[in-house]
């Protein structure tokens, strides 16, 4: 598994003057994680069906918490390299209208993911 370099804002790191192809599984898994959960539906004008649904499920007047965790699932587990889901925590805030999802997945290399929408990835070895 490959991809090219990122920078933390998601954009191709070109600060070298050339693409970068970096493969590492957890780095490519988690830029894959951060670009998908940054993806929402409709935006892409090819397929307005693709994407994750925050308008239709997450940002409503009364949100139900069960679809929104079974939608991070799916996220998370359409990248390739992601064994399990160890831990899916939903932080979600009623007065606000906010919810900060965040998770522990290990992955098939035995590395685990820890991260969320919004929070920065970390990559470590399982002992």
């Amino acid at each position: 598994m490959s991809a090219f370099a990122q920078t933390v804002t998601g954009d191709l790191d070109i600060s070298t003057g050339n693409l970068r192809v970096v493969a590492d599984v957890g780095q490519v898994t988690a830029w894959k994680l951060s670009n998908l959960f940054d993806f929402w539906k409709g935006e892409w004008f090819r397929d307005a069906r693709e994407g994750v649904p925050y308008l239709q499920y997450v940002f409503v007047t009364n949100p139900n918490l069960a679809i929104i965790a079974d939608i991070f699932k799916r996220v998370i587990f359409s990248a390739p390299a992601v064994a399990t889901i160890d831990e899916l925590n939903l932080d979600y805030t009623p007065k606000a209208r906010t919810i900060a999802p965040s998770f522990k997945a290990s992955l098939k290399t035995g590395e685990r993911l820890t991260g969320g929408v919004g929070t920065p990835f970390i990559i470590e070895v399982k002992q």
